[in-house]
């Protein structure tokens, strides 16, 4: 699990993390060719790094997933 609760406190500084496409689509139960597909869409939040680089933030996924699950509802 990505988060860890240390003495009843999430630390921030993991909700910042920037994880890889294959770490997103399995903290997001999707496949990987999903979360690419969502990327391109532009429907999934990202951050870009260098040309070509992707990578997602920890709490972006979190947010997403919740909006997404309040849609769904």
């Amino acid at each position: 699990m990505a988060l860890r609760a240390t003495a009843g406190e999430v630390k921030v500084r993991e909700l910042f993390q920037l994880m890889t496409a294959e770490e997103a689509a399995e903290f997001l139960a999707l496949e990987l060719g999903t979360v690419r597909n969502l990327t391109y869409r532009r429907e999934l939040p990202s951050v870009k790094i260098g040309a070509r680089g992707v990578r997602y933030r920890l709490i972006d996924l979190i947010a997403w997933s919740e909006q997404r699950n309040r849609l769904v509802i």
